[in-house]
This record gives C-alpha cells, structure tokens and sequence, in this order.
C-alpha cells in the first residue's frame, strides 16, 4: 500500500513558482538574520486539510495532466468524507475525482463506489466530486436514509459548511423511495425529481405508487417524509382502513405524537367512521433510568350501529384503562410502589377486537399497592386498592382504600446482652396488625352512580398475637399461641315484629250458585328488618397449644432401586375458642315472629351484619383437639449412565388431618380429610388427590339429601370409617420441545434437564387490529428445513389438558363425575421459510361438547410486504392484511376484515 498527500505534492509545486527566490550574488553573511520565519505563499484554490489516498494493486502519476490514477480497492479520505471503489481518478488542479466499478475475469462487477459523509452514505456505477466545493454527480445512486432507500437515476449532491455544522443536499432525477433493500425493489414511491436533506426531511414533486415496476392510480401531487432521529412530534398515519356493514368506511388509530420529554411521550390515536362511530385512545409510556417505568392507556369508543328497517341508530359506549407502573428495585429501599390496572365498561376489548384473547377474557384483575417500610424498626404500612370484574355479568367489585400496619414479632422479654442459657420467658413473641377495608360492589352500569353508605362494605380489624415456641426432649416442637382478635363494625342491624294485621288471599272459587269464595289467611304480625349506622365493635379469641416431630423411615434394596424413604410429620394441638351465641357477648338477639302466643316462636339473629372484614362466629364453643400427620415419599435410583444414585420423590405431602370437639353434643368427630400433590413425566404433569372419610353413618331424606347422624358407620354398616367424597385433578401442560427432551432421554440420547413448571406459551401471529400502530407480526425467524425433525418443527406447540373427577356417594350408591374437562393447543407452524400457521387457544371443551375460541392465523413473508389471514370461525370474523413492514412507510397497507357487530351471530 503507498501512502501519499496532496498537500505534499501543493507544497511542491508553491516552492517551484511562487516562492520568492534568493540572487546567488547576495553573499550568505549579507543575510540578516530575523525573528520570524519567512511566510510561504499557498494557493487560495488548496484544501484546507489533509488527503489521504492509496489503492492495493496499483497508483499512477501523470505530471502533465496532473492526475493521480488508482486501480483496486482504490480509496480517498478528506476530513469526513471517504471515497471507495475499483478504480479512482484524481485531479491536482480541480480537485476532482472520479469514481468507478470495474469487473473481474468472469466479468462480475467489482468495487462499486462508495461514498461516505459522516452519516450519508452512496453506492452508485460512477461518481464524480469536487473535494474543494464539496458538490458531486452521482450515477444510478442508492442512498440509505434509516430504514428509506433512495434510488436515482442521476443524483446531484452538495454539502455546504464543514463537518459539523453544514447541512448537505441530494437532489434526484426519475428516483424510487422505498425499504426494500433488493436491486429491483418490488415497490416504491417513484417522482420526477425529489430533495433529500439528510437526517431531516424528502421534497418530492408529483409521486406515484408502484409495485413490481407497474405504477398504481395511488398519485400524490406532492409528499413530505421527515427523515428526524429521536423523537419528534408528528402525525401518526392510520393502521387500518376498514369497511364494516354496520359502521360504514373508516379509519382506525389516525393520530399524532408527542414526544412530551425524555422521559415521557403520548400518542393520541382517534378511529372514525361515515356512520358516526368513533373512538379515541391516548397512550403514554415513561421511564426513569434506576427510578421506575411504566405505560398508561385510556380508551373511550362510541359504536353507532344503524339500522335499516326504521333507521334508528343504536350507541354501544365502551371505556378503557390500562396502567402499569414498575419501581427499580435500586429505587429507594424503604417504600414500593406498583400497579397493574385492567379496567372495562361494557366490554371494551370483546367489542372492538376479534382475537381470543380478548373475546375469552371475562374476568379482569387490578392491583395498585404502595408499601413502606421504617429502617430499624419493625413497622410495615401497606395501601392498596384491589379490583376484579365478571364482564358475563357486569358485577364489578372495587376494594379501596385497603389500609394494613403490620409490626413484625418482636421479643419483648429477651435480653439486650444474652449471658448465659435463655429464660423460657424470653422466646415470647409478640407481633400486631391493624387493617382497614373498604369494599365497593355494583354493576358496570351503575360504576360511581350508586356510591352510598348502603352499598358500601367497610371495617377495621385489630389483631395480636402472642405466641412461644420451645423444644422438649430434643426431638418435640411445643408451641403456643394466643390470637385476640377486635372487629369494628359501624353498621348494626336490628330486627322488630310489626304487629299490623294482614290479610292474605290464597286462592278464589265460584260456588255453584255464582258466588266467589275465597279462601283468606291471616298475617298476625310480620318481622321487619332495620340497618342503622351505629360503631358496633365485637372481639374474638382463640388459645392453641400443640405437639410436632418429624419421623424417619428407610427401606434399602439393591438393584436400581436403592431405598423408599418415609418422612412423617405427626402435629396435634389444643384450641379454644369461646361460644359466641352466649348472651353475655350480646352478639346474637331473638325478635318475636307473631302478636299470637300460640303461633310465636322467637327467632335467632346477629347483629352484625356479613362484612368484608369479618363476622362472628356463627358456631358453638370450640374446645378440640386437631390431628394431622404429613408424610413424603422418596425414592432412590441407581443410574447406569453416570453410576451416581439419584432421590424422586414419589408423593409429595400426603396429609391426612381431622379434630375432635369436645364442647359439642353430637357429631364431636370431624371428617378426615385426606391430600396429596405430585408430579408426574418430569413435571409437566399435576397431580391432586383430595377424599373425605366420615366416622359417622347418613340418613338420606326424600329428595335423596345425606345428612350425618349422630351414630358411628362402624354401628350402623360395620365400616370403620364411611367413604363420603374424592376428588381427582389431573393438569398437563407442556411443549412439543419439551416433550422431545424427555422422549430422547428416555431412549437414553441425551434428556435429563429440568422442564419447568409452567413452559412459555409461543408467540404466534395474531390479528392486526391488536397490534401497535403501524404494526405488522413478523413470522419466526426461518430455518432450514434439511435436518429439522418432527419435534423441531412442532417444538413451539404449547398443549394444556384438564380433567376433574369427583366420586360422590348418595342414596344410589357411588357416582363418578367429571366436573370439568378441556384440552387447548397454541403454537406457530412453519410451512415453508416464508408460509407459517398460528394457532391460538384452539380447544375443546369436553364437558360442554363445544369448542373454545378459535384464533387460527396465516402469514406470507414477502421480503418487504407481508401477508396475515387471521380467523375466528366460531363468530365468524376474520381479517385480511397485506402492507409493507413495520417502518417508514408502513402505512401502505391493504386491510379487509369483518368485525365482531358484522356477523350473523350477534
């Protein structure tokens, strides 16, 4: 590689004719000697910086014609500019070069130049640029602007100022805008002539729309493409253009954005439509690095729907809010704050979108919560609010403000110092909380138009506990605890009998002679029911001392099967608990039923009413003795593989728990109840198994109703114990993937890594109308086909199967039940590197003998278009969408659908 300068070669050529020169008869000692160095003259036409050049094969000067030849990756640098090609040309003295490809043996092109401007960059057959006015001609030039290629038949470019503070200019002939990055673009905006200022702004004049070189009736007379980095305000071009038979022509999500800060921006999107129907949506993202992110959505839609055979129009008006907010955990480690809000009127998301996930969602969910915590303390003080919505009934339940102050236990006994062996009294712990509840249930109807003291649900409940725990004999736990409870209630309810007089017809008859008879009963009174506000504090408590250790058991073998290890936890305890039906709490109150002595019979009441925060307890004293014993299960295997032994377990708690009330009269046993958990296939499988035995017989009534008698099954059948219920809940849920990990480990090929519990459900295309603006789903990225297996092509399908059997026992004998069973798959499928197929909650719902909401999708990859079929066959929607990719010019799209309010089954 040679190196050489231009302002070498100037410096040159100034010193041989236009440097003063010295007479050779002035003698060297007539010099004067100067405190300046002399000023060399240099041409006002020389650059101002250096020039680099060179090329790999070879560079040629020609003195006379003062050019500078350069063939092979030939390159010439001046300040930010940077030129490369096969071969270059260069002229001293109009500071000129040309640039141009060549072509190699088999007469491919080589070494297309390359014109680089800081961020601007060229690739054309020939170029031509003056270094000195910075102005250049560029032939059959493609310029990339972001995402926009720019191509032009001959391109004029002029950079005006230096590096950092010029503004340059491209001036085109018969060019094409586009982002498709082929040769031959397969679409573009054609224009005679347009303007591109860098980083900023396209001119173009009269413009047409083609598609594989075929102009379309798409003409504008003019158009303007900001090219701005960052953000900008800006408007924001419709994603869909839509035809519904019932809202007519219109265009969804046309809006602007605004970039509010650097922290905060806001899109403000609006659908309209000829029928009068619309909708606005404002959304709102914000971040604060090490502090918190988070995004806030409000939607508001008003659904005009006509109709033809008297012309009335019908309003459907749907609201919307979404809030999420996220604090960095770096934030501040004395308070969180976090919210997750899913709010609807009347169905927002099942009226405006097609794809499953909103049409299967009835329930939604919302949680804001806010805690603080006190350094060196033991406090914690928690507000939240909760939300939850059935949108089948419209019921909404709002619980706010949600108050808790919680003090952790402390030792209130124990010693600063610890000296010697600790006293019994200081393993006393005590903690304490208060917790405040206000619940709000209405219909979506009435949202915040019924707010009352009626309908609202609110408390204050106190709790502390006081609890020790000890170990005795080494190997047994002692533990004891006492709870106080106090409940603030400031609603009382109260009960009266009216004594007024009421006269009751049952039925009329008409005798033989014409006359009506009709049989009349009396009313003697009726009890009326009265809610007054009135603070109605009540407490409760309860005493628990009890007993737990842990036993072992081991049985070892030889083979692969080295041992089963049983662990069982026996606990019993005592708890009390006072009666508190007892007139002394004055909890419970009786009322007279009739003004008639021999008909009056007093009723039982409470007077509290059901809260949120708690009730008494409506039960008689409690003074039992509780019983469980959990027990696991391990197994350990020998692996010939790696010759290491392994532990499964087997069954994991196995609980079987019961108690026994003395304070009662009858029935002092309860029923055992019986659970255990597992998993099965390396954990894409749960198991739960829950059954219910009854020491005691039944007596089943006329409509074949069980009741217990107070008699033992073993008097009455001879069965120790009587089989009353179980229940059987078998939950799969895996990906193909991962059942091909298992497979191949248990044909010894590899395997043996953990699943999961819980595998991610795969991304597959869905309907467009539940993306982004502008927004189209790419398909998974392609993969060669050679070599892929049947479990890598379906490696991304997520399956989910459950069934619930219950057997029960009634006056028949035993019944088994399937309460609920259904199968659901989701998965993408790659046909080809550009067809794929989507499948979104395709299932079937066996209990019901239907299937689920359908979501099937089909995606065409076409370079730089992309087709989308999206369909929900049970309602009957689908949509069709074709349009370029997500970038600039993304609104060229074609979509066609047929929404939920267009079909034959609504």
């Amino acid at each position: 590689m040679i190196r050489l300068s231009f302002i070498f070669i100037l410096t040159v050529l100034l010193n041989i004719w236009g440097t003063a020169q010295i007479p050779d008869s002035i003698s060297l000692d007539s010099i004067q000697p100067q405190d300046t160095v002399p000023r060399v003259r240099i041409s006002k036409d020389s650059l101002s910086s250096r020039v680099d050049y060179g090329a790999r094969d070879s560079m040629v000067f020609d003195n006379e014609k003062k050019l500078i030849h350069l063939y092979g990756e030939a390159y010439v640098n001046y300040q930010s500019l940077k030129l490369k090609a096969n071969y270059i040309v260069v002229n001293i003295d109009s500071n000129l070069a040309i640039a141009e490809a060549g072509r190699d043996t088999n007469n491919n092109i080589i070494g297309v130049p390359e014109f680089i401007d800081g961020e601007q960059k060229f690739n054309a057959m020939k170029m031509r640029y003056n270094f000195k006015n910075k102005k250049g001609i560029v032939y059959e030039a493609l310029t990339q602007e972001g995402d926009i290629y720019v191509r032009g038949a001959r391109t004029k470019y002029i950079s005006e100022g230096d590096a950092t503070t010029g503004e340059d200019h491209i001036f085109n002939r018969n060019a094409i805008f586009t982002t498709c990055n082929l040769p031959e673009p397969h679409y573009g905006i054609r224009s005679g002539k347009q303007k591109v200022i860098p980083n900023r702004l396209v001119v173009t004049g009269p413009s047409v729309v083609e598609i594989h070189g075929v102009p379309t009736p798409l003409v504008m007379p003019f158009a303007f493409f900001p090219l701005l980095k960052g953000k900008r305000s800006g408007l924001i071009f419709p994603r869909d253009y839509e035809y519904s038979d019932r809202w007519g022509f219109g265009l969804r999500e046309l809006g602007y954005y605004f970039p509010i800060s650097d922290y905060v921006d806001l899109r403000v999107l609006g659908d309209i439509y000829f029928s009068g129907t619309w909708g606005i949506t404002a959304r709102s993202t914000y971040t604060q690095r090490y502090k918190y992110r988070g995004s806030l959505e409000i939607a508001y839609s008003d659904r005009v729907q006509e109709f033809p055979e008297n012309y009335r129009k019908q309003h459907q008006r749907s609201f919307k809010i979404v809030w999420n907010h996220r604090q960095d955990k770096k934030a501040n480690p004395f308070y969180t704050f976090s919210s997750n809000v899913n709010f609807q009127l009347n169905r927002f998301d099942q009226l405006n979108r097609n794809d499953a996930n909103s049409a299967l969602n009835n329930t939604l969910k919302s949680s804001i919560k806010f805690t603080r915590y006190f350094p060196d303390k033991p406090f914690t003080f928690t507000s939240s609010l909760r939300h939850t919505q059935n949108q089948n009934t419209g019921e909404i339940n709002v619980a706010f403000p949600n108050l808790l102050f919680n003090v952790r236990q402390i030792n209130p006994f124990q010693r600063k110092e610890a000296i010697g062996d600790p006293k019994w009294y200081e393993n006393i712990g005590m903690s304490y909380s208060l917790e405040a509840e206000n619940n709000y249930n209405t219909q979506d109807s009435l949202f915040l138009k019924d707010i009352n003291a009626s309908n609202l649900d609110y408390g204050v409940k106190h709790s502390l506990n006081i609890s020790s725990n000890y170990t005795i004999l080494k190997y047994l736990q002692f533990r004891t605890s006492v709870r106080f409870n106090e409940f603030w209630h400031f609603r009382q309810r109260t009960k009266r009998l009216d004594p007024t007089l009421i006269l009751d017809t049952l039925s009329t008859d008409t005798a033989a002679n014409g006359a009506v008879v009709a049989e009349v009963d009396s009313i003697f009174g009726r009890v009326l029911t009265d809610t007054i506000q009135k603070f109605t504090p009540f407490h409760d408590l309860s005493l628990s001392a009890g007993f737990s250790t842990k036993l072992f058991g081991t049985l070892r073998f030889k083979g692969w099967l080295r041992g089963i290890r049983h662990v069982i936890t026996p606990s019993v305890s005592f708890n009390y608990s006072p009666n508190y039906r007892n007139e002394n709490w004055n909890y419970w109150k009786t009322v007279s039923t009739s003004t008639r002595p021999s008909e009056d019979e007093m009723e039982e009441y409470s007077i509290f009413l059901p809260n949120i925060i708690g009730s008494p307890n409506v039960g008689e004293q409690q003074l039992s003795i509780n019983y469980s014993f959990d027990n696991n299960f391990q197994a350990k295997i020998f692996s010939k593989s790696d010759s290491t032994e392994k532990n499964i377990k087997l069954l994991d708690n196995v609980s079987v728990s019961g108690n026994y009330n003395y304070a009662r009269e009858e029935l002092k046993w309860s029923m055992i109840n019986i659970s255990t958990y597992t998993k099965l296939f390396g954990g894409l499988t749960d198991v739960r198994v829950g059954a219910r035995l009854d020491p005691y017989a039944v007596e089943y009534d006329e409509n074949g109703n069980a009741e217990r008698i107070n008699s033992f099954a073993f008097d009455e059948t001879g069965d120790l114990l009587r089989f009353d219920r179980a229940d059987l809940n078998l939950t799969t849920r895996f990906t193909i993937g991962q059942l091909g990990k298992i497979v191949n480990g248990l044909l010894g090929k590899g395997g043996g890594e953990p699943v999961g519990d819980t595998p991610p459900l795969p991304t597959t295309p869905v309907d467009p109308v539940s993306l982004g603006p502008g927004e189209i789903q790419a398909p998974p990225a392609a993969k060669e086909a050679q070599g892929e297996s049947l479990f890598d092509l379906f490696s991304n399908f997520s399956i989910s199967h459950s069934i619930r059997f219950a057997l029960t026992t009634n006056v028949n004998g035993d019944t088994v039940q399937i309460n609920n069973h259904y199968m659901e798959l989701s998965g993408a499928l790659r046909l080809t590197p550009n067809w794929s197929v989507g499948f979104t909650r395709v299932g079937y719902n066996f209990k019901q003998e239907a299937i689920t909401y359908p979501d099937l999708s089909f995606t065409r990859d076409l370079h730089c278009w992309q087709l989308t079929f999206s369909w929900q066959p049970v309602y009957g929607t689908y949509s069709l969408f074709i349009g370029v990719k997500p970038g600039s010019l993304d609104f060229l799209k074609v979509p066609y659908r047929r929404n939920n309010v267009d079909t034959f089954f609504n």
